[in-house]
């Protein structure tokens, strides 16, 4: 685009004058523009204007540049001097350019820089118009811009990087968990598997001795020439019932110890009543009644068989051993030891409570019984009642809590049902 004097306010009558830098017509809007204003011959060797403005940029007044052309290049930082060179040498005005100064007072300043050709009214190249204008804050605002996108982009990968490793931590922290839960599952089935022998020992004890007193019975019998048809159908009924008891300890027994693979529908009082007949002897032996109510029939649910046997046999375990032990401190004279089991709707959910009459739970420790470890028996491994949970709470959609009531301890399962 081209300018000639009278539009830029830079024009006296005579072209001369102008080029000589005087007579200004408009000069006063000149020298009172915010920006460093300037005017240069057509050599570009010499300012023939220099705005006031320039000092409040450089630091140096209008007259110091006047007379010292080269001035003005010494204030570029060595980085940026030989592109402005070149670009004010251009023949065409491009876009602003901006640049780095070094003021007067040492002070370091970013400015814009742009400028025109000027033109007389024959068209012809008379000088050139420029103007600087100081952007320090501005640029100080656009790297501290880069700066914080830089360090935003840095953050956003470390941020990544981070959800990355927590993922791969998150994933190698749950396999450990279950693995250390399938060693305690191992851990509570070994233990539970001690305590079953003996169990099965106290359930085998009884048809044994009554096997060997018929066995017995027959010898003698034959000796006495008494062995008539009548009791040889009743040895056999006997020994039949006996030896099936045996036979259906064996199979409960290693029924309970195989692992359930898939969910089965099964009858849970049936499921229960097997949880107890593994204790039957036992309890018989250590003078302990159960008592059982059952408000529902043949209800049946989708779930892990075994897993669900387990859970009545660690809760009926856990009261036999209070009631044991309540004995052992003969805390009153014939007492009797009870576990009392019962079933029945809670609305939409069934609920199944195991209470004993073994004295409860001290108040101190309630709130940790579940907890994986902690047990209160010298011989015990404190996982049963955290596997109890865990197995209600992971396979079974239920929960399980714990109480004590005037006699005992009562634990309350809800099998949240679908």
């Amino acid at each position: 685009m081209k300018h000639d004097f009278d539009d830029l306010g830079f024009v006296s009558e005579k072209n001369e004058n102008l080029l000589n830098g005087r007579d200004f017509k408009y000069k006063i809007i000149a020298d009172f523009t915010y920006d460093w204003e300037y005017l240069v011959n057509n050599e570009r060797s010499k300012f023939l204007y220099v705005s006031p403005s320039c000092e409040r940029i450089s630091g140096y007044l209008p007259d110091a540049f006047i007379e010292n052309f080269n001035l003005f290049f010494t204030l570029i930082h060595e980085e940026h001097r030989d592109l402005a060179k070149k670009i004010l040498m251009l023949d065409v005005s491009p876009e602003d350019f901006d640049y780095i100064i070094t003021t007067k007072h040492n002070e370091t300043k970013w400015v814009s820089h742009t400028f025109q050709n000027v033109f007389d009214k024959n068209g012809c190249v008379v000088g050139r118009r420029g103007s600087i204008r100081d952007i320090t804050k501005r640029k100080i605002a656009e790297i501290k811009l880069q700066i914080s996108e830089k360090a935003l982009i840095q953050q956003q990968k470390e941020l990544e990087l981070f959800n990355l490793n927590l993922e791969k931590r998150i994933n190698e922290e749950l396999r450990k968990r279950k693995n250390d839960e399938k060693l305690l599952v191992h851990q509570s089935k070994l233990a539970t598997m001690g305590e079953m022998i003996g169990v099965i020992a106290h359930q085998w004890k009884q048809p044994l001795s009554a096997l060997s007193v018929l066995v017995q019975t027959i010898s003698h019998r034959r000796k006495l020439n008494v062995l008539d048809d009548l009791f040889l159908d009743s040895f056999e009924t006997e020994s039949v019932k006996l030896i099936n008891f045996m036979s259906a300890t064996i199979d409960n027994f290693r029924n309970y110890l195989r692992k359930s693979k898939e969910k089965e529908n099964f009858d849970i009082i049936k499921a229960i009543e097997d949880g107890i007949f593994i204790f039957a002897t036992d309890l018989k032996t250590n003078d302990i009644c159960i008592e059982k109510k059952y408000f529902v029939d043949n209800y049946v649910i989708k779930s892990f068989r075994n897993e669900f046997i387990q859970i009545i046999v660690n809760l009926i375990s856990n009261s036999r051993n209070a009631i044991i032990a309540k004995k052992e401190r003969k805390v009153a004279e014939n007492f009797k030891g009870k576990i009392t089991v019962i079933v029945q709707k809670a609305g939409t959910d069934l609920e199944i409570t195991v209470e004993d009459n073994g004295g409860g739970v001290n108040s101190d420790i309630i709130d940790k019984i579940f907890e994986p470890f902690f047990t209160t028996e010298k011989s015990g491994t404190g996982i049963g009642l955290y596997m109890t949970k865990m197995i209600i709470e992971n396979d079974i959609n239920g929960s399980i809590a714990v109480a004590n009531n005037d006699s005992g301890a009562v634990f309350k399962i809800l099998l949240k049902l679908i």
